[in-house]
């Protein structure tokens, strides 16, 4: 009897969950603020321009040594990291203050809700903790890898959230560069970490430009 029973039960509580997913969904899909910030060229763009320069310069550094000045090259690369993401930060409040009200803070609390603070603070403490834990073991190149495997919980997680193919591609190509690195990267430090910023920006600019290209050609992009 009880099994009988609990076969109705279950499919309701399919149904339910299903109906909550599709709901979901539906609210994100109608929030002006991800539909401005979803359908923007602006950061494929960007991530593609990152990609194509600092892995280019990390290949170029693997194959021509004397390009590198001790310390100097790393700092670069912090360099350049740090101005994408402020320029990001930028085009953020950009395209969401074309809307009423509109800032990075409402994009962030359309995305994650009111939980956005502790998510950050969270993956801020484990980026530091991780950087010195692997500075202090005297292997700096795993910083790499490690920032790569980060990256693809990051990317997945926003797929989750807006479903854009691009994050799912950075996701996969972050986590399949960041553990081949695991092996190689001690070996060919410039190469595999090049490797890395190529496979993680590069095919998310691409994938990322192709989807708004599409989407504009179908009528539906912004």
């Amino acid at each position: 009897m009880n099994g009988k029973m609990s076969k109705p039960q279950d499919l309701d509580l399919e149904s339910l969950a299903q109906t909550l997913s599709d709901l979901r969904r539906s609210v994100r899909a109608n929030n002006p603020v991800l539909k401005a910030v979803a359908s923007s060229t602006l950061y494929p763009a960007l991530a593609l321009s990152l990609g194509l320069l600092m892995g280019g310069y990390c290949l170029a550094v693997s194959m021509l040594p004397s390009l590198s000045g001790e310390g100097s090259s790393w700092i670069l690369i912090a360099a350049l990291l740090v101005a994408g993401g402020t320029v990001k930060l930028l085009l953020t409040n950009r395209i969401a203050g074309r809307l009423p009200n509109g800032s990075f803070m409402m994009v962030l609390r359309a995305i994650y809700g009111g939980k956005a603070g502790s998510f950050f603070a969270s993956a801020a403490l484990c980026i530091v903790v991780g950087i010195v834990f692997i500075l202090r073991s005297g292997h700096p190149w795993f910083i790499a890898p490690m920032i790569a495997i980060f990256i693809t919980f990051a990317a997945h997680t926003l797929d989750l959230l807006i479903d854009l193919p691009e994050y799912r591609v950075m996701a996969w190509s972050s986590l399949v560069s960041g553990l081949t690195a695991l092996f190689f990267i001690e070996s060919a430090p410039w190469l595999w970490t090049g490797f890395i910023f190529i496979a993680s920006f590069c095919l998310f600019g691409v994938v990322g430009l192709a989807r708004a290209k599409a989407a504009s050609g179908s009528g539906f992009g912004a």
